[in-house]
């Protein structure tokens, strides 16, 4: 069963950079506890409108995911970090998220670990989905194994980037 949950539809003003545009964006929980997220321009607007997108997917998606148990960043296709909610923040022990929020995730592993600063940019340089149950090193020097997904997503030709989601794995293994 899929259930649902909806954002929108926001308007994305018009400014100097180009014409505004409509998003509308629905939340899916599948089973087991995987949730997946899918953002839609207006049909109505120009192809040179689709651009304008990307200043407005950000706070549309955080309001899908702030809510979330499970741990979610995101990081654009250059490397830098858009969007981390509050269980991420917690379970990787960042002191301060302001550090890292608009910073290359290559140039922080000293604030968020550096296995997860390795599997985000080997998932942006390989663009394919990746999923499983791993250690995880925190800056801290702490460790936690967790279950983790990575996907990848575009939003036009030439950006996009991975959407990292984690649990912790209880002390059982399930």
């Amino acid at each position: 069963t899929v259930k649902y949950g909806q954002a929108g539809p926001v308007e994305l003003g018009g400014d100097d950079l180009g014409a505004g545009l409509t998003l509308s964006a629905t939340r899916y929980q599948a089973e087991g506890g995987r949730a997946f997220v899918v953002a839609v321009a207006d049909e109505d607007q120009d192809e040179e409108a689709s651009g304008s997108a990307v200043r407005g997917v950000a706070p549309l998606i955080r309001h899908l995911v702030e809510s979330s148990e499970k741990a979610v960043l995101v990081v654009d296709s250059f490397g830098y970090l858009r969007y981390a909610n509050d269980a991420l923040v917690s379970l990787f022990h960042i002191a301060d998220a302001s550090m890292c929020i608009g910073r290359n995730i290559a140039h922080i592993p000293n604030r968020i670990g550096k296995t997860l600063t390795s599997i985000v940019l080997t998932t942006l340089a390989r663009r394919a989905p990746v999923e499983g149950n791993k250690r995880f090193f925190l800056a801290s020097g702490d460790s936690h194994t967790l279950n983790f997904s990575i996907m990848p997503f575009r939003v036009s030709s030439g950006l996009g980037g991975v959407v990292f989601t984690a649990e912790k794995v209880a002390a059982n293994g399930i």
